[in-house]
């Protein structure tokens, strides 16, 4: 029993997020609450880690003592350890994916025009996770200066209109985006709008994309073959040379199979010089800096399926930045509730290390995605999502301790991108892009 009466209020605030989650019945799906359990039953390790998540440092111990303060009675770190199984894992990914199916607040997409087209807009991305050397053999990356290091890729689709995840995988690194590029056909629906990174280009897929009657927007890979509606190829380079920006149809791949709508975009001269830079220091043997290459950095360069009678060619453009709304989620998640932090070398069980990754992508699931969502729609201001994660690290016990309306003053105020800072947030712009 718990006698704090802080800690019970913890408990009551934390178990009230799980509410709408089988917890215990999907503990003994996946086998891992025993028949017979011991003391602490499934939520309440589950609790253990929210509460110590927190800390600038994991550790078993501090789990172990977390569990031990909402039981009443001593849970040992031994204890803890026999917890850590397969079925743990499987129970951990269970409850990520009951979480990331629930229904959050949808917005109010027919008041976006840019995106009233479409059922949903999908957004494919991935990032990755240096990992402790020992588990270099479950999550191989890529070699540094002749050893391979331990590198876990994490590949998440996410609908931006409904603001909640639709697809969670960990991968080993050697499993490029390009070869994950398919991972989101059996998601995909008629009607439906895939914004992806060049990564993942692989014309076979967009193929399929424009089967199911779903819609595309993606870069373009600096190789691919282009050529005129009527089978005569273009010669990118020279077809864009001194033009502002460039839209026309064109047939995509060496085989001219897939006709798509082409996009070219000039960036501005600093940009394109800085690109150049980078693409000039890059080391990767593989891949030849040519002068095409850097001829082609000049702009922009987008292929979509969206017809103009939809989008215009900035329309198109303001769709594209949209991406990075899964990428700031990627690095409020990494970054501002420590996860590599959590994911040191003493840290070297597989096991261990999908726990931490699982149970942490749960959090910002159930308790930092509903609060940003929540403020930005009701606050005049817009909010920043990385501010809002921090806040939540920073105030977790007050957040646990007292009612939404004795801080929303604060995270409105704290959490608003600065007076300076001319710039609306992503769910912002969503809206905003009616006038486009």
């Amino acid at each position: 029993m718990i006698h704090h009466p802080m800690l019970k209020i913890n408990q009551e605030v934390l178990e009230s997020k799980l509410a709408n989650i089988p917890v215990e019945e999907i503990a003994k799906q996946s086998g891992f609450q025993p028949k017979k359990p011991t003391k602490a039953m499934s939520h309440q390790i589950l609790l253990g880690f929210f509460l110590q998540l927190m800390q600038e440092k994991f550790s078993l111990r501090c789990w172990a003592m977390k569990i031990s303060l909402l039981l009443g009675e001593t849970f040992s770190k031994q204890a803890l350890f026999k917890r850590l199984t397969p079925a743990h894992v499987a129970f951990a990914k269970k409850l990520l994916t009951q979480a990331l199916a629930a229904k959050f607040d949808q917005l109010q997409s027919k008041d976006s025009p840019i995106f009233t087209t479409f059922n949903r807009v999908l957004l494919q991305d991935s990032t990755s996770v240096g990992l402790p050397d020992a588990l270099v053999n479950t999550f191989p990356g890529s070699k540094s200066k002749g050893v391979r290091k331990a590198v876990a890729k994490v590949q998440q689709v996410y609908d931006l209109l409904s603001q909640r995840c639709l697809y969670f995988k960990l991968t080993p690194y050697s499993l490029n985006d390009q070869k994950a590029s398919s991972f989101v056909l059996p998601l995909l629906e008629a009607g439906d709008l895939l914004i992806r990174d060049l990564g993942y280009f692989a014309l076979d897929v967009l193929q399929q994309v424009i089967h199911k009657q779903a819609f595309f927007l993606t870069r373009i890979h600096h190789r691919v073959m282009l050529f005129h509606p009527d089978g005569q190829p273009i010669d990118l380079p020279q077809y864009l040379e001194n033009k502002a920006s460039v839209d026309t149809n064109c047939l995509v791949g060496q085989k001219a199979y897939l006709p798509t709508r082409m996009l070219a975009i000039r960036v501005p001269q600093q940009v394109a010089a800085e690109r150049r830079r980078e693409a000039k220091k890059q080391r990767d043997g593989r891949f030849k800096v040519t002068k095409r290459y850097l001829q082609l950095l000049d702009y922009n360069i987008l292929l979509t399926n969206v017809p103009p009678q939809i989008w215009t060619t900035q329309q198109v453009a303001k769709a594209y930045g949209m991406r990075w709304q899964i990428e700031i989620t990627f690095k409020a998640w990494k970054t501002h509730l420590h996860l590599q932090k959590h994911l040191r070398p003493q840290v070297m069980q597989a096991t261990t290390v999908k726990l931490l990754i699982y149970y942490t992508l749960l959090f910002i699931v159930l308790f930092v995605m509903p609060f940003y969502t929540y403020f930005s729609q009701n606050s005049k201001k817009p909010l920043s999502l990385l501010k809002v994660v921090e806040f939540i690290k920073e105030h977790w016990m007050l957040i646990l301790h007292t009612q939404p309306q004795q801080w929303e003053k604060q995270i409105i105020y704290y959490c608003s991108y600065g007076k300076r800072k001319k710039r609306v947030n992503q769910m912002q712009q969503i809206f905003s892009y009616s006038q486009s």
